[in-house]
């Protein structure tokens, strides 16, 4: 494996055609391993959503790449009802919290990301309910207007939410991602979610550092991401305008 690639954070929503263009071009010409790490969406709150015209040709056009090229999808905390559809409806593989590879010398471990914010306990416990199995079922059934109003309005929640939490609740725990690595005799996590790059050495090794990558978010036309190549990580991104 020559290259491998990682993106999250693009946050599509409801009239940003252009910023799927993008993605879809960046797809299309990157033949890498690519590894999609939640938060594809700004929301999905169903299956019914994938009829909605900003989204439709988008989906179909996911499907004839993940059969061509290996695609993974992470859920991320506004996308995991996401998961069923791209794996049943796009054929796609689907990976979870804590999964692992190995990179040349790195051996990786990938999060989203906010479960690695241990200090938003509220949120925590609000995502065990909003990803119990039968929030799961009735979204199956919820009709494309539905999706969105429901959609718009936990956006709008969660905004309100966060404006009132301290920084220190929302930020990424070190220690606890330092625990995973030891826990799964890893040495390298990567993660998105709190939309800042960032490079960490966590602890210092004889051999491999134990070091974590958090992937930017990616904004307008511009796709920012992370690449395996050459056994290194490097930042990088590709403009669309």
């Amino acid at each position: 494996m020559k290259k491998v690639i990682f993106v999250a954070d693009l946050h599509i929503d409801i009239g940003e055609t252009k910023r799927l263009q993008a993605f879809e071009k960046f797809l299309a010409t990157e033949q890498a391993p690519i590894y999609i790490m939640g938060d594809l969406f700004n929301f999905w709150a169903g299956n019914a959503q994938g009829n909605l015209g900003y989204v439709r040709h988008f989906l179909r056009f996911l499907r004839r790449i993940c059969a061509k090229k290996q695609i993974f999808f992470l859920a991320g905390n506004r996308d995991f009802l996401f998961v069923p559809f791209f794996a049943k409806r796009l054929k796609g593989n689907t990976i979870e919290d804590g999964y692992t590879l190995t990179l040349g010398k790195h051996r990786v471990v990938l999060y989203h990301g906010d479960a690695l914010c241990t200090g938003d306990k509220s949120y925590l416990e609000m995502k065990k309910w909003l990803q119990s199995d039968l929030i799961y079922y009735i979204s199956r059934f919820m009709p494309s207007n539905v999706c969105v109003k429901i959609g718009q309005k936990f956006r709008q929640t969660s905004q309100k939410a966060i404006r009132k939490k301290a920084q220190k609740d929302m930020g990424l725990n070190f220690q606890f991602i330092l625990d995973i690595l030891d826990d799964l005799n890893q040495d390298v996590m990567i993660c998105g979610h709190t939309h800042k790059p960032q490079f960490k050495v966590l602890r210092e090794e004889k051999d491999n550092d134990k070091e974590l990558y958090v992937l930017p978010e990616c904004k307008e036309q511009c796709i920012s991401y992370l690449e395996w190549s050459d056994n290194q990580f490097t930042y990088k991104e590709k403009n669309y305008d």
